[in-house]
């Protein structure tokens, strides 16, 4: 059997998070990660050839929540791992500050910040004070050392403060940003239009162009692009322990493919490939039929599009 080139295993800890964002899933059931799950996932990942040395961890919910983030940490240097940690800037000097710089060694961090406008800002995730706390987050992790990344969810809101946020990434010291398309999952007024997109695009591209640390990402791809998905490389564990499509479909319907729980890694592998193949070879047949709802769509459209998200998708 041939096993897939997998570099990295995207891991849900837990779905809870301590935000109210108006582009987040709504009425979801909380969940977390069985700690015994993880330590199986890591003892597997290290049996395939090469071994998986990459984890990351976030997404829907705040890995910073997971009642065992510490032993997490633990478990990781003790295998000699490294791993990147999505997660909102609100309570992060609070959580890490209980955490020792052993244990960050080979831990990054991505940072969502969405606007300059702090009144906007703190609209958008739900809380007051969420601007102010995560720039605080941010010089907390620069005098720690702690490598970090800015993610911006990019909205109709935002869609023309990119290069000021990259500044802002620049003055923080910050390694890259991230601009990621909001998905509407609730709130569709907060959708790009196809103008806004372009010139969204445009922005990035042209920052790329001067040399920017600005990352041109999946939502701002052209729909046959390959996702990490189709390029093979990544596994993705939800926090109820099922491995799915990818991390942005967790809370959708029908995207969990099985338990990873107790599986050995060739078997996972295994029945992943074969949901991919069956996967690849449907997506390009259906794209040459598929009616778009909109011109400037990506890579994740068409996911969204069919599974589960149809209007204006």
């Amino acid at each position: 059997m041939i096993l897939m080139p997998i570099n990295t295993i995207t891991v849900e800890l837990t779905n809870k998070c301590d935000l109210d964002c108006k582009f987040c899933v709504p009425e979801r059931e909380e969940s977390s990660l069985k700690f015994s799950t993880f330590k199986h996932i890591v003892k597997e990942s290290q049996k395939v050839d090469p071994p998986i040395k990459n984890f990351e961890f976030g997404y829907f919910g705040s890995p910073l929540m997971y009642k065992r983030f510490e032993d997490v940490l633990k478990l990781l240097q003790k295998n000699k791992l490294s791993a990147n940690v999505v997660t909102n800037g609100f309570n992060l000097k609070w959580n890490l500050g209980f955490i020792g710089d052993k244990l960050m060694k080979n831990i990054s961090v991505s940072v969502y910040l969405e606007s300059l406008d702090e009144a906007k800002c703190d609209q958008l995730t739900g809380v007051k004070k969420y601007y102010k706390k995560t720039i605080e987050a941010m010089e907390y992790m620069n005098d720690r050392r702690i490598p970090y990344n800015i993610f911006m969810r990019i909205t109709s809101l935002n869609y023309q403060e990119i290069e000021q946020m990259l500044d802002i990434m620049k003055f923080y010291y910050g390694q890259g940003l991230f601009p990621i398309e909001m998905f509407p999952y609730t709130d569709e007024s907060l959708l790009l239009t196809d103008e806004m997109k372009k010139e969204a695009i445009q922005k990035i591209v042209e920052l790329q162009n001067y040399g920017e640390s600005i990352h041109r990402v999946i939502q701002f791809s052209e729909v046959e692009g390959n996702c990490s998905y189709q390029r093979m490389e990544r596994l993705f564990v939800n926090s109820s322990g099922n491995v799915g499509f990818c991390h942005f479909l967790t809370p959708l319907e029908k995207t969990g493919l099985f338990n990873a729980g107790k599986m050995k890694i060739s078997k996972i592998i295994e029945l992943n490939n074969k949901v991919r193949k069956k996967y690849l070879t449907k997506k390009p047949k259906e794209l040459k039929i598929w009616k778009r709802p909109r011109q400037t769509v990506s890579p994740c459209s068409y996911c969204l599009h069919n599974f589960g998200l149809k209007k204006n998708w």
